[in-house]
């Protein structure tokens, strides 16, 4: 304390008068604070009963994803399977209990109109006597023949499929009914028969094979390929004698309304000549053959054009001709001759005037010639003439025969294209081929 009082009188009145504002402040903030803390106490409960964070990566407790929620939820499933299995077991079973007791009223009361008529029967029969002997005689005789009590009829009154009931049902039955030795030894019985059960035939089947036919109208486009080519005559000739050529179809054939026939790996003979003017070949298809997988054999004549790459009608190919060489050999020939014409020497028609003279020498006759020569050299180039004349005539019928031809290579692509459909029918036995039109 006397520390404090010497401090307190060593401070000047400016000091003293800051220390004593500033307790005065501190006092208050204090009293201020607790004051303010008292008032808010909800605040701090609120703040007190914020959940826990356990789960970082997600929300909610990874516990609950886990084999043990999969596992619980897969008991609930089955037990909620279970309830609805005993609940529709249950109307199934109300179901049929309801039916067979709808059923046994129906037969009461069949039953019961089958006793009335029992009953008026006995009333008519009941008035004469005789009858009644009958009737008493023949009840004795069938007691006496069957001493058995009859085999009471077991009902179960209620459907069920329990192992347990259904075993208490079977164990409560009666015995079944013996048979009366005596009513088996009267009867008469027969030996048993042979029966002959013979298959019947079917109606619809014939002794006929069964046809296939095959179908390709006008218009049909098959795409083959050339195995063989060709040198296409152009000859005038050309046209009623073409050259053949092989064909391979690859594709199957295109039809109308986009339908298809199978006809690839067949093999066509097509024939061919060839046309000057447009330096194409034209081919047609005259034969079809094709051999299906049983063996059978199918082959029939068809008729169709064939298209190159550039869509038209013939195969552009390319022109050789060897009619130049020979008129070349030809003209040569004629050359020559000129040539021999030329040294050949012609003899001028003389009149001798003259009489022979005394030693009776004659006079030789005179040659007009443009160079000195005798009629040796005239001989001479006249049968050369004559010779290169024949020649020349020789490669001139030579060039005659000898006509251009078009090559066309094989394996070249080409689409024939049906003139006039075909309906091919064929079986094991026989082959026929009909026309579309026909």
């Amino acid at each position: 304390m006397k520390a404090i009082q010497q401090f307190l009188e060593k401070l000047t009145p400016r000091g003293k008068l800051m220390l004593a504002i500033g307790g005065t402040v501190l006092i208050v903030g204090t009293v201020v604070g607790v004051a303010m803390n008292a008032a808010t106490p909800e605040r701090k409960s609120r703040a007190a009963a914020k959940p826990q964070v356990e789960a970082i990566l997600t929300d909610e407790d990874p516990r609950a994803l886990g084999m043990d929620s999969i596992a619980s939820q897969l008991r609930q499933l089955q037990a909620q399977q279970n309830r609805l299995e005993r609940t529709m077991g249950q109307k199934e079973k109300d179901v049929q209990l309801k039916n067979t007791q709808e059923k046994v009223s129906g037969l009461e009361q069949e039953l019961q109109l089958v006793q009335k008529e029992l009953a008026k029967v006995g009333r008519e029969k009941k008035g004469t006597g005789e009858s009644e002997d009958n009737s008493s005689d023949s009840s004795a005789s069938n007691q006496a023949r069957s001493p058995i009590p009859p085999r009471e009829s077991v009902f179960v009154n209620k459907a069920t499929s329990s192992p347990a009931e259904l075993t208490d049902v079977y164990s409560n039955l009666p015995p079944e009914q013996p048979e009366d030795p005596k009513s088996r030894s009267s009867e008469k019985t027969e030996a048993p028969k042979i029966r002959v059960i013979k298959a019947k035939e079917d109606e619809g089947k014939s002794d006929k094979p069964e046809e296939l036919s095959v179908t390709l109208p006008a218009g049909s486009i098959l795409s083959s390929v050339l195995v063989t080519g060709m040198d296409a005559p152009t000859g005038k000739q050309a046209q009623r004698d073409p050259f053949p050529s092989l064909v391979r179809i690859k594709n199957e054939a295109i039809l109308p309304n986009r339908f298809r026939a199978d006809f690839r790996e067949c093999f066509m003979i097509a024939s061919g000549w060839g046309d000057l003017s447009s330096e194409r070949a034209y081919m047609r298809a005259e034969r079809l053959s094709c051999v299906r997988n049983d063996g059978s054999v199918l082959e029939a004549s068809i008729e169709a054009y064939a298209t190159g790459e550039d869509g038209k009608a013939g195969l552009r190919g390319r022109l050789v001709s060897k009619q130049g060489q020979i008129i070349a050999r030809s003209l040569g020939a004629g050359f020559l001759q000129g040539i021999a014409g030329a040294f050949n020497v012609q003899k001028v028609p003389t009149i001798n005037v003259t009489r022979a003279s005394d030693d009776g020498k004659t006079v030789a006759p005179v040659y007009e010639q443009a160079f000195d020569s005798n009629a040796l050299q005239s001989a001479g180039f006249s049968g050369a003439g004559s010779a290169l004349e024949r020649i020349a005539d020789f490669y001139l019928e030579m060039a005659e025969s000898i006509f251009p031809v078009i090559e066309i290579d094989a394996m070249r692509e080409v689409d024939f294209i049906v003139n006039k459909g075909m309906t091919v029918k064929f079986n094991a036995t026989t082959l026929k081929v009909n026309d579309v039109n026909q």
